[in-house]
């Protein structure tokens, strides 16, 4: 199989869950094209997913000893770290990217999200808006500033920012679904399911949208439509950042089935 052909089966297997899959076309590939960074890299994102993020670690930590520096790995690695909460390691990672002009302002957003996953939101809106001063059109600031005002209760200044998000990227599932959240908490359903479903016509896999969708077939007593729903977003939703929502809809889950 060629880079590009093993490249895309394995980003399928992801697709579709099967880490086990991927894995195991990843490793190969590796073995065949040993000096391509970006092949390295998926092969470490799906380890990752699949629970092994030491051995995704060990594999970043010694393709960077090897080769030094390169922002695909240094944000692969910074990552991993961050998924490991070892948060001052991911920092320093992403530091490195500070002065590499195509990847500044991705790496004040992720400094900004350890942030909020260290010691909450206070220190973090100061990275977000750095890294849209870099780049007006940084489409993970906007989504993140957004989650900040969400978090704090102001809503319409969350809506003002993921509609700046869509408006950046119009293909943005994430955006769609957090425009969804916010509706759902103005009680807005109907806009809401409306822009949860786009958000999953976009990217099927976009877990915050399949959480609000099972919020809505909460509230309408569709006991089953929810559960699938839930079962869905605790499936595909990994971020450290998310760590107590995912125990607070596992327990809204139990409660549902009678468990």
């Amino acid at each position: 199989m060629t880079l590009e052909e093993i490249t895309a089966v394995a980003l399928d297997h992801m697709e579709q869950g099967d880490y086990a899959a991927a894995i195991k076309l990843l490793e190969q590939g590796c073995k065949q094209f040993s000096e391509d960074d970006d092949l390295l890299v998926l092969y470490a994102e799906a380890l990752g997913a699949n629970g092994a993020e030491d051995k995704a670690i060990a594999l970043l930590e010694q393709r960077l000893k090897k080769n030094g520096p390169s922002t695909e790995i240094l944000f692969a690695l910074g990552d991993e770290y961050f998924a490991k909460q070892r948060y001052a390691q991911a920092v320093e990672c992403y530091r490195q990217m500070l002065s590499e002009a195509d990847a500044a302002a991705e790496a004040n957003v992720r400094i900004g999200l350890v942030q909020i996953a260290e010691q909450g939101c206070e220190k973090a809106e100061e990275y977000f808006h750095k890294a849209l001063q870099i780049d007006e059109n940084c489409l993970a600031a906007a989504n993140s500033l957004g989650d900040l005002f969400f978090e704090s209760g102001h809503l319409q200044q969350a809506k003002n920012w993921y509609q700046r998000a869509m408006e950046i990227d119009p293909q943005d599932a994430e955006a769609y679904a957090n425009m969804a959240d916010v509706l759902y908490e103005q009680q807005e359903q109907d806009s809401a399911e409306q822009h949860a479903r786009q958000a999953l016509e976009l990217d099927e896999r976009c877990a915050p949208a399949w959480l609000t969708l099972g919020y809505l077939h909460m509230d309408a007593d569709e006991v089953e439509e929810a559960c699938d729903c839930f079962e869905r977003f605790l499936a595909l939703e990994t971020s450290p950042i998310a760590a107590d929502l995912i125990v607070e809809v596992g327990a809204v889950l139990k409660g549902l089935k009678g468990d």
